[in-house]
């Protein structure tokens, strides 16, 4: 569990875009999803170094990158596995499962929150805790309540 997110989440400037891999959008648009309510909103704009518990907390990871996540109502993100990308290529990462990545849930569980990673569905949480994967695991995120889902995203090389 990690608490202590000084930084006030909801009222960051969040910029709303689809999912950077075009071969997903269309492998889930070809299976019959909306792809306008595949939409997130990311905050980069954070230095690990004014967030001191993440930095203490995930002390195990080199090279930490985190965004901040909002998913509005009616949004989803189907199932899919990341491959890091532009991470991979900026510390030369071959083997992608040396990556770890986290997502902190900065509130409470509210109704119609999901996260699904592999065959394991989390539909219940606090704020402060955290699911955590490396590699490639097949997940989704998903908002069919009202209110908005908000997360943050930790990625790291296991050291």
């Amino acid at each position: 569990m990690l608490k202590n997110i000084d930084i006030d989440f909801k009222n960051v400037p969040y910029e709303f875009e689809l999912f950077r891999d075009t071969e997903q959008l269309n492998v889930w648009k070809n299976a019959g999803h909306n792809i306008e309510n595949t939409r997130i909103g990311i905050n980069q704009s954070f230095d690990i170094s004014q967030l001191e518990s993440i930095k203490e907390h995930f002390s195990y990871l080199s090279n930490i990158g985190i965004c901040f996540h909002v998913l509005t109502p009616g949004n989803y993100l189907p199932e899919h596995r990341d491959y890091y990308g532009f991470y991979a290529n900026k510390y030369n990462i071959t083997d992608l499962n040396q990556i770890e990545r986290s997502v902190v849930f900065l509130e409470n569980h509210k109704p119609g929150h999901f996260l699904t990673v592999e065959n394991s569905v989390y539909a219940t949480w606090s704020a402060g805790d955290i699911c955590t994967w490396q590699g490639t695991k097949l997940h989704s995120a998903i908002n069919l309540g009202i209110d908005n889902r908000y997360t943050l995203q930790v990625t790291g090389i296991l050291c």
